[in-house]
């Protein structure tokens, strides 16, 4: 198998795993739950759908954000682009997928008008629970470096 693929699977698995385990500690709040109130009537099988939907697009944000990355750092004869993308993602995915899902559930009239106040902690706490995913997989690929 490419190196390139198994590593993306690696990256995969650890989002998968960190994002919905890291961010459940904000299910405790009954705003954050009112949140959850579509497209199913239960809130497990919403939070799971949620996680369907944005493990997939902070992948492809962190494909843009080297594709940039790269291309600026080249353009500007910088050698290593930085973690400055990646960082910018991990905010940037939680607030646009919480803002369409804020307009979704108002052009439903679901949306509880308690939970207003609660989206921007959400996007703060979800940038770090991303950003520990992925110093997570950064450690288990330095520690594969080393024993291979």
């Amino acid at each position: 198998m490419n190196p390139v693929w198994s590593d993306f699977g690696v990256l995969v698995a650890v989002y998968a795993v960190v994002l919905p385990l890291g961010t459940a500690p904000l299910l405790a709040s009954e705003r954050v739950r009112a949140l959850l109130c579509w497209p199913t009537e239960r809130r497990v099988v919403n939070y799971l759908l949620l996680w369907v939907v944005v493990v997939p697009l902070q992948m492809l944000g962190y494909a843009a954000a080297v594709l940039v990355e790269d291309r600026v750092a080249a353009s500007l004869g910088l050698g290593d682009p930085g973690l400055y993308g990646f960082a910018v993602v991990n905010y940037l995915v939680p607030a646009v997928c919480l803002g369409a899902a804020v307009l979704a559930l108002r052009r439903r009239d679901a949306m509880p008008t308690e939970s207003y106040g609660v989206v921007p902690l959400v996007v703060l706490w979800y940038g770090a629970v991303a950003l520990a995913a992925m110093v997570t997989y950064a450690l288990l690929m330095a520690i594969g470096a080393l024993t291979f």
